[in-house]
C-alpha cells in the first residue's frame, strides 16, 4: 500500500518543489535598472483589436496619460475586420489627442489564417520605427507609469523581452473572484519560473521584445497552424536562440495592466480551451513537463477519491489534499497578490480547492480536441 501511494503521490510532491521554486524566483533579485529618461528608448505599442468599440476607449484613454516621453512612443491600432465600428472610436482618438503618435491599420482576411492575431501584429512591427515592441490587448487598461517601469528592464544588458504582469479586475462575482485567483496563480508561476532561468509561459496583452530579437528568432513563422501563440511561442524560441537570460519579468505594480474577466462559463471554456490548445505545438521540454507535473497533481485528489473507496485507509489523503495544497501555493500567491494589490483574494483559496482538480483535468483533455470560439469565429 505504502508504495503505490507514494508513486501517486509523487505528482504532489513535484508540485510542491515547483511551487517553491517559482516563489523562490518571485523574490530574486532582477536584472532591471532605472531608465536614463533623458535618453528613452523609442517603443512601439501594438494593439490587434477585432470589435472591441466597447474597450478601446477606455484603453486608449489610459495610454494617453502615459508619464513616458511622447516623442518616443507610438501606438498603432491593428483592425482584424472589425464590425462595430471600432476603428471610428480610434480615428475619434487621434483628432482628440493630435500630440500623440498614433497609426490605424487594416489588416484583411487572407489565405489560411492571415487575418487572426499573429499577422495583425506582423503587420503593427511592419509599420513600426520603436526599437522594442509591446502589445496590448484592447480591453485592457494601464497605470500611468506603466511603460517608464516596463521600459527600466529595456537598457538591461542582454534582455530581449519583458513580460509584463497582467491582472482580472472589475467582477466582484464569485465567478469572477474564482478567476482572479487562478489567474494570479498563473502570472505568480510566470514570474517566478522567468526568475531562475526557467521561464515559460507570457501573456500578450503585456509583452514587450526588441524588435531586432523578434526579427532574429523570425517572428511567428512556422506557428501560423495555431490560431493563439503569438507570445509563449515567441518566448520558447527566444529562450531557445536567445538564451533564458534574455527574458524577465517585470514585478512593479505600475506594470500591471488591467483586464476583465470571462463574463460567463461558456466564454471561460472556450477561452481555456483555446489557450490549451496550442500545447500541441509545444516542443520545449521544460514547459512540457511543468504542464505534466501540474495535471497530474491535479488528477491526484479525483484518484484518491475512487481509492478511498477500496482502500478506506486513503480516505485521510483525500480529506488533506485541499489544505496542503493551499499550503503550498499560498507563497507565491501571496507574492504576486502584493503586487496586484488582490491579496483579499487568499482568503478563498482553501474554499476554491475542491474545484480547481476536476476543473484542470477535464479542461485540460477537451482543450486538446474540442473547438472554440473567439471573436465571433470558430476553430478547433
Amino acid at each position: 500500500m505504502e508504495t503505490w501511494l507514494i508513486l501517486l503521490s509523487l505528482p504532489l510532491f513535484l508540485y510542491a518543489l515547483l511551487m517553491i521554486l517559482f516563489t523562490i524566483g518571485f523574490w530574486l533579485p532582477d536584472c532591471t535598472k532605472s531608465v536614463d529618461i533623458q535618453h528613452p528608448v523609442s517603443v512601439s505599442i501594438i494593439i490587434p483589436f477585432r470589435d472591441e468599440a466597447e474597450n478601446l476607449p477606455v484603453c486608449l484613454e489610459s495610454l494617453s496619460r502615459q508619464a513616458f516621453p511622447p516623442d518616443f512612443m507610438e501606438i498603432i491600432c491593428v483592425d482584424d475586420e472589425s464590425t462595430d465600428g471600432s476603428a471610428t472610436i480610434i480615428q475619434a482618438f487621434m483628432k482628440q489627442h493630435p500630440g500623440l503618435k498614433v497609426q490605424l491599420l487594416h489588416h484583411t482576411r487572407g489565405s489560411g489564417q492571415e487575418a487572426y492575431k499573429k499577422s495583425c501584429i506582423r503587420r503593427g512591427i511592419d509599420a513600426a520605427v520603436g526599437e522594442w515592441i509591446v502589445t496590448l490587448d484592447a480591453d485592457v487598461v494601464v497605470e500611468p507609469e506603466w511603460l517608464t517601469v516596463m521600459a527600466n528592464a529595456f537598457r538591461s544588458p542582454g534582455v530581449s523581452m519583458v513580460i509584463g504582469p497582467v491582472a482580472f479586475s472589475g467582477n466582484k462575482t464569485l465567478f469572477g473572484t474564482f478567476q482572479q485567483l487562478e489567474f494570479a496563480g498563473l502570472i505568480g508561476s510566470t514570474a517566478g519560473a522567468a526568475g531562475i532561468g526557467l521561464p515559460f509561459m507570457c501573456n500578450g496583452a503585456n509583452l514587450a521584445y526588441k524588435k531586432n530579437a523578434y526579427h532574429q528568432v523570425k517572428g511567428f513563422d512556422n506557428d501560423v497552424s495555431y490560431v493563439s501563440g503569438d507570445d509563449v511561442f515567441l518566448l520558447l524560441k527566444m529562450k531557445k536562440q536567445l538564451g533564458a537570460r534574455s527574458i524577465t519579468f517585470a514585478r512593479q505594480s505600475q506594470a500591471v495592466v488591467w483586464t476583465k474577466p470571462a463574463p460567463s462559463w461558456r466564454s471561460f471554456l472556450h477561452q481555456r480551451i483555446r489557450w490549451i490548445s496550442k500545447t500541441r505545438g509545444y516542443q520545449d521540454a521544460w514547459i512540457l513537463s511543468v504542464e505534466a507535473i501540474v495535471y497530474l497533481a491535479h488528477l491526484y485528489w479525483p484518484t484518491m477519491f475512487v481509492c478511498s473507496i477500496f482502500v478506506p485507509d486513503a480516505i485521510w489523503l483525500v480529506l488533506l489534499y485541499p489544505v496542503v495544497k493551499s499550503l503550498v501555493e499560498l507563497p507565491l500567491l501571496f507574492s504576486i497578490t502584493s503586487i496586484t494589490h488582490q491579496k483579499h483574494l487568499l482568503w478563498l483559496l482553501l474554499p476554491f480547492q475542491p474545484v480547481y482538480p476536476f476543473y484542470v483535468v477535464i479542461i485540460g483533455v477537451i482543450g486538446l480536441f474540442a473547438r472554440f470560439e473567439w471573436k465571433g469565429r470558430k476553430f478547433r
